[in-house]
């Protein structure tokens, strides 16, 4: 090596990743220039070559790879983790963490280490143009009832991680040319615009693929365009479109022999345009599908007419001019609505977490308890549906209350209630006259996992604060009887507790509470833990292990 020249790399410090990975801060020299980047331990234990190949070190022999294996080796064994590590996008601790690894708010407290496929979608989430300029968008969605809810429906993603809710996936359909693709390109200048300034994604993914990509997107919002361009090689005589749906649905990447860790979970709201609805795919295919596809993906016709796509077209000359004029201001104007939200929005949970929380969950109660006298529907259960729905009503009235919509909340409101009958209308053509029965009451929660989410929220101020202290023995407390306990995990997140003869109570058996915990282990939310003292016999719900801190259960 010439004495003038710099070594190619330099180990820095070790981090530590909410997931448990260790994270070497490298300072990697090209050219003379060095660059900070960051390595996961996980990534090159599975894939050294890989791994080594994505940090840019310039090591090309077999001797000069293994000498680096063996100085990350001895960091990884001599030096203690001095900063936290973000390996997914969304929610960490009043940060939220976008796809392209800024923070809001700024902080140097954290350091980001996406996966490597997920870099790829960064560049969608750049920011351009002003938000007083981008506000000229909701104004226009005024009086065009399925262009308001897409604009809310793209701020729920914080919300859905925050409270613990399922993400909402919406569907408009409507004629070829209407004005779809300019809607999408509308409401996903919310998040940002890409190369061409426009924050749009095709449908043309393979099942993993797709996945993937809603995994890249966490927490945010995905748009996705055209469903006829679904991938066609796996298909029978399922539609292709169909099968994506209720993958992207689990929340749940699908492992590969090349993944490094656990698979990934994600919580993603989602807009699909397309010219038909799921039922109008199904009858072509001659299929038959039920609620479990329209609860997952909620078809929501656009209007029908000389106006295409729009109710409303302000005074525009048709909806092909009106179109145009959406097109340009998401290419101009883009990314600074959800960097206000969010910023907005974690200063609020840092702030005072429980009133935020509050806030959002007395919004939805009150569309739900509007919307079941509104949108009835004999041979259906629209339970699911309406969930969803109050999920946008909650995230449209923040919006609002930050400032960044335009509207009223009861503009919101009517339009989200104009949707749920325009879907259930569209729906009625396609069920049988057969199956039509009388109206029944909405149900009672049954879903054991529900039951849990609907104790929390009306019995947390009687929980036991255990971070205060342990609870005395002398004290005659009896735990089987406790509605529940909070504590702090010993990464210092928040836990929830409850006693198995509790749970056995709330879900109603035994088998109930099996139902339970095995969809908290899909969901990676449950911990058994057998070394706190067996009269807890508890379940613990931990913040970055996958499940929002105990307040949003």
């Amino acid at each position: 090596m010439n004495q003038h020249s710099l070594p190619p790399y330099t180990i820095l410090s070790l981090g530590r990743g909410v997931d448990g990975d260790r994270f070497l801060e490298i300072q990697v020299t090209l050219h003379r220039r060095g660059e900070r980047r960051l390595l996961s331990m996980r990534h090159l234990q599975a894939f050294p070559d890989k791994a080594i190949s994505h940090l840019g070190i310039p090591l090309l022999t077999r001797s000069a790879k293994n000498e680096f294996l063996e100085d990350a080796q001895r960091a990884f064994q001599t030096m203690r983790p001095t900063f936290r590590v973000a390996t997914k996008p969304g929610l960490l601790r009043g940060v939220f963490i976008l796809p392209d690894g800024a923070c809001v708010p700024q902080t140097n407290n954290l350091e980001v280490c996406l996966p490597q496929e997920f870099r790829v979608y960064g560049d969608k989430f750049g920011c351009l143009g002003a938000l007083r300029e981008w506000k000229r968008i909701p104004e226009l969605a005024r009086g065009n009832t399925p262009f308001m809810l897409a604009i809310a429906l793209a701020f729920t993603g914080p919300l859905v991680e925050a409270l613990g809710l399922e993400p909402p996936m919406i569907q408009l359909f409507g004629a070829p040319g209407s004005g779809k693709t300019s809607i999408g390109a509308a409401v996903g200048s919310v998040w940002g615009g890409g190369d061409d300034g426009l924050f749009l994604q095709s449908w043309n993914h393979t099942a993993n693929s797709a996945e993937r990509l809603a995994a890249a997107f966490h927490s945010t919002f995905l748009v996705m365009d055209e469903t006829r361009t679904a991938d066609q090689t796996q298909a029978g005589k399922t539609p292709p479109i169909l099968q994506l749906i209720m993958r992207l649905a689990g929340g749940q990447v699908r492992g590969r022999l090349t993944d490094a860790g656990a698979p990934l979970r994600f919580e993603t709201p989602l807009l699909s345009l397309s010219n038909e609805s799921l039922d109008e795919m199904a009858q072509k295919a001659r299929e038959a599908i039920d609620d479990a596809h329209r609860g997952r993906m909620i078809d929501v016709p656009l209007a029908d007419g000389v106006v295409g796509a729009f109710e409303n077209l302000h005074g525009f000359e048709n909806h092909a001019a009106f179109s145009i004029e959406l097109l340009r201001i998401a290419r101009s104007h883009h990314g600074r609505a959800a960097r206000e939200f969010l910023g907005q929005f974690a200063a609020g949970l840092r702030r005072d977490k429980p009133s935020i929380v509050g806030w959002l969950q007395a919004r939805r109660a009150w569309y739900l308890e509007h919307v079941r006298r509104r949108v009835l529907a004999p041979s259906r259960d629209l339970e699911r549906i309406h969930q969803k729905f109050a999920t946008i009503y909650a995230a449209g009235r923040l919006a609002i209350r930050y400032g960044i919509l335009p509207w009223r909340g009861n503009e919101l409101g009517h339009a989200l209630v104009a949707c749920e009958r325009a879907h259930v209308d569209h729906v009625a053509q396609f069920i049988p006259a057969e199956v039509a029965a009388p109206a029944r009451p909405a149900r009672a929660v049954v879903d054991p996992l529900e039951r849990l989410r609907a104790h929390y929220r009306q019995n947390v101020s009687k929980f036991v604060d255990l971070r205060k202290g342990l609870i005395d023995p002398n004290s005659g407390h009896c735990h089987n009887s406790c509605v529940g306990y909070v504590n702090r995990g010993s990464d210092g997140s928040t836990e929830l507790l409850f006693t198995n003869d509790f749970l056995l109570k709330l879900c109603g058996g035994f088998a109930e509470v099996q139902r339970l915990k095995r969809e908290l282990e899909a969901r990676g939310w449950l911990m058994r833990d057998s070394n706190r003292p067996g009269s807890f016999s508890s379940l613990v719900f931990d913040g970055p292990s996958g499940i929002p801190a105990g307040e949003n259960v």
